[in-house]
């Protein structure tokens, strides 16, 4: 009876295969969590900065809220993206090369890397 139970109870737990896929969410958040990992063993590797870094560099240099961030490669460039608030309440993008913590606005970083 137990094993019976257990069985039943690890059915309802999992949701079923069409649930996962029926919004298309699925691979839109695998390939997230995919790039999160990536970074994570970046900054294991010593390549990158870690974000708690970049984002105190940050705050210190430009100063707005962050709203947002993002993390991309372009290349073999890791990058953050900062999505912020202006002090005249303005949302604006900055992109932080997490190897060098240099801060690109939006239009300079589409020059430099091709975004």
């Amino acid at each position: 009876m137990t094993a019976l139970a257990g069985l039943a109870g690890a059915l309802l737990a999992a949701p079923p295969a069409a649930a996962q896929t029926d919004r298309g969410f699925g691979n839109r958040w695998r390939s997230r969590r995919q790039r999160w990992r990536e970074m994570r063993e970046a900054v294991r590797r010593g390549e990158i900065r870690p974000l708690r870094e970049i984002v105190r560099h940050f705050k210190r240099e430009i100063g707005h809220d962050i709203i947002d961030i993002r993390y991309r490669r372009a290349g073999r460039h890791h990058l953050y993206g900062f999505k912020t608030l202006t002090d005249s309440g303005r949302l604006q993008w900055y992109v932080v090369n997490a190897a060098t913590k240099e801060i690109l606005t939006l239009e300079e970083a589409r020059r430099r890397y091709g975004q």
